[in-house]
């Protein structure tokens, strides 16, 4: 179902239910590298894109995109993504008469309350899918052509006209920045060192990538990637973007199987591998450690005697399916 942005709007429509429904398409997918010096502070400027400071408490920003007609700033709760309140923003063309009419049904239209925010009249109204209304609005024009709307579902429980005095539009560069930490992308870094081992009295070494500025913005979500070596012989995570995804793989290094990579949830996060449809199978804990540079990401390694289909699971949330190798056939009954 699309959420709608109220019956007063049908011009905007469109590119505002694009937003809502999460569409992609954002900066985030070039290989560039913003300028975090800007962005940690969310410097204003005019960007086009807004954001809620200070952020009520318990409440992060989990992505930020951008796109040719508008932008949008999700809010998560605790990480729960169903929990969630946004700032979208749609350019439109002042001269086109839906939009004249659009401020006309706004001014006159019932159940339209206006309210004051950042000296812009503002109008607050129901938020609805099919009809059933879900939550608030509040919806301003900060300039002719750009339109902000605060949305806010009620199971939210946080008040929409508070949010909305709370927003400020930010500078391109923190704009860049945080759509590229909570999207994706970015410049490798130079590698360095997680953790080491052996495997009958040979060494292997787990070295860890993370993009080149890092952290971005008070809020990073990207995963770095690893590279596994042993024997003279290497695989790796890696695959050139960064993403904001647990990311590992399982692969047949110098005769032995690894199963590597990096998850989210910072220091004290535990994770367990498991063997699908396996539930007899014992919950395997690997070596884990936490960079110095990289506080909110664990890396984890460890070996197998057996090549089997297995899987991640963290504390922070995250599942990754660790497949067999290339070569291998697919099995789920490998001993521990």
């Amino acid at each position: 179902m699309v959420r709608g942005v109220g019956r007063w709007a049908p011009a905007v429509l469109v590119v505002a239910t694009c937003l809502m429904a999460a569409c992609t398409g954002s900066t985030g997918d070039t290989q560039t590298t913003a300028d975090p010096t800007d962005a940690t502070i969310y410097e204003p400027g005019d960007s086009g894109m807004f954001v809620v400071e200070p952020v009520p408490a318990g409440w992060a920003i989990d992505r930020a995109y951008e796109q040719e007609k508008g932008s949008g700033v999700y809010y998560a709760k605790g990480g729960d993504e169903d929990v969630s309140f946004s700032v979208l923003t749609f350019t439109v063309d002042p001269a086109d008469p839906e939009i004249e009419a659009m401020r006309r049904a706004m001014e006159e239209g019932d159940g339209i309350t206006p309210v004051e925010v950042a000296g812009h009249t503002a109008y607050r109204s129901p938020l609805t899918d099919d009809g059933k209304t879900y939550g608030d609005q509040v919806v301003w024009f900060a300039r002719p052509e750009l339109a902000v709307s605060v949305q806010v579902p009620w199971s939210s429980d946080v008040d929409v006209e508070a949010l909305a005095a709370s927003v400020h539009e930010i500078s391109v560069p923190a704009r860049d920045a945080l759509v590229q930490a909570t999207s994706g992308g970015g410049i490798p870094g130079s590698p360095v060192e997680a953790l080491r081992g052996t495997v009958d009295g040979d060494e292997w070494v787990l070295s860890a990538t993370l993009p080149a500025t890092y952290p971005l913005t008070p809020v990073d979500d990207r995963r770095g990637c690893a590279v596994l070596s042993f024997r003279g012989e290497s695989a790796t995570t890696c695959d050139g973007r960064f993403t904001t995804l647990d990311n590992g793989t399982q692969a047949v290094v110098g005769g032995v199987d690894f199963v590597f990579g990096v998850v989210g949830g910072g220091e004290g996060t535990d994770v367990v591998l498991r063997q699908p449809e396996n539930r007899d199978a014992p919950s395997i804990a690997p070596q884990t450690t936490v960079l110095p540079a990289a506080p909110g990401l664990t890396w984890f390694v460890t070996t197998f005697d057996d090549v089997c289909d297995r899987y991640a699971v963290s504390t922070g949330g995250g599942s990754i399916p660790l497949a067999v190798p290339a070569g291998h056939p697919h099995r789920n009954d490998c001993a521990a």
